[in-house]
C-alpha cells in the first residue's frame, strides 16, 4: 500500500466531494477560490492510495495577530473516515508544509471528530483542543425532504404562529443571486452588528464570498421586504444537497413583524 499526498484537479475534487458525506462548503472548491480572492494562500491536497483518490483536504495559510498558521476547516474528507494510515501521512505532510511556509502552528477542525477514532489520532500526533472556535461551535441540521405541512407540524406552535403572522402582515421574500445586492444585505447587517456588538465581516469580504459561490449558482440572498423596506436578510450557501444559513441580519425598526421566521 502506497499513500501519497499531492495536488488535485477541480474536476477530481468536485467528483470526490459530490460522492462523499459528510462535509460542508468549507472544504468546497469555491471556498478555496474565495480565500484566494481575499489574499490567503491555499493548498488543495489529495490523499492517494496507489493512485486512487481516497481523501481531500483544503488547507489555508492565515496570517493573524496571534501568529500565522495553516488551517484545515471541516476537513479532511476521507473515503474511510478516520483511516489512521492516511491521516498520519496527511498530518506529516501538513506539518512539513507549515514549517516550509514559516507558520507558527497547524490547526485542524474536522467535522467528523468522533467518528473513526479521529480524535485519538489527533491526540497521538500531538494536537490539543483549541481554546477558541474558527467557525460555528454548534451546527443544526434540518431534513427538508418532508412535505411542507409535516415540517410545519414539527415546529413549535409559536414558530408556526410567527410564520403565519409574517405572511398576514404582508412580508414579501425576495431572492437574488446578484453580487450587487449584497449591499442591501450589508445595510441590515450593520444594524445587527451595532445591536449585538460582534466583530463584523467587511462588505468586501461578504461580496467576495458571495461572488465565489454565485458564479457556480451556489449562493442566494433571501431578503424580507415590508412596507417598501428590507428588514431581514440571509445569505445561503449551497453545497452537495445542503443549504447553509451562513450569514443573517435583521433590523429592530419593525421588531413586531417576524420577518426572519418567514425567511
Amino acid at each position: 500500500m502506497h499513500i501519497s499526498i499531492k495536488p488535485v484537479s477541480k474536476k477530481d475534487w468536485n467528483v470526490f466531494l459530490n460522492t462523499h458525506q459528510p462535509h460542508t462548503f468549507l472544504q468546497s472548491w469555491n471556498w478555496g477560490e474565495f480565500n484566494k480572492s481575499i489574499g490567503y494562500k491555499i493548498f488543495r491536497l489529495g490523499i492517494y492510495e496507489n493512485n486512487k483518490l481516497n481523501g481531500v483536504s483544503l488547507a489555508i495559510k492565515i496570517n493573524a495577530r496571534r501568529g500565522s498558521f495553516l488551517f484545515v476547516p471541516h476537513g479532511p474528507i476521507q473515503e474511510a473516515i478516520g483511516d489512521a494510515h492516511e491521516l498520519i501521512h496527511l498530518f506529516k505532510f501538513l506539518r512539513s508544509l507549515a514549517i516550509h511556509e514559516k507558520c507558527d502552528f497547524l490547526r485542524i477542525s474536522p467535522i467528523n471528530l468522533l467518528e473513526g477514532g479521529t480524535e485519538e489520532i489527533l491526540k497521538d500526533f500531538g494536537f490539543r483542543r483549541a481554546p477558541t472556535h474558527m467557525h460555528s461551535e454548534l451546527n443544526w441540521i434540518l431534513n427538508i425532504a418532508k412535505p411542507e405541512n409535516e415540517l410545519l407540524k414539527d415546529m413549535r406552535k409559536t414558530t408556526r404562529y410567527s410564520i403565519g403572522k409574517a405572511e398576514k402582515d404582508g412580508v414579501e421574500i425576495l431572492k437574488s443571486d446578484k453580487t450587487s445586492d449584497v449591499k442591501l444585505f450589508n445595510l441590515i447587517y450593520k444594524s445587527t452588528v451595532s445591536r449585538q456588538h460582534f466583530t463584523p465581516f467587511s462588505l468586501k469580504y461578504l461580496e467576495s464570498e458571495f461572488k465565489a459561490f454565485a458564479k457556480d449558482k451556489k449562493a442566494m440572498l433571501f431578503l424580507a421586504k415590508y412596507e417598501g423596506e428590507i428588514i431581514s436578510a440571509a445569505m445561503i450557501i449551497f453545497e452537495n444537497g445542503g443549504a447553509f444559513y451562513h450569514h443573517g441580519a435583521s433590523t429592530l425598526k419593525y421588531s413586531k413583524v417576524p420577518a426572519s421566521y418567514l425567511i
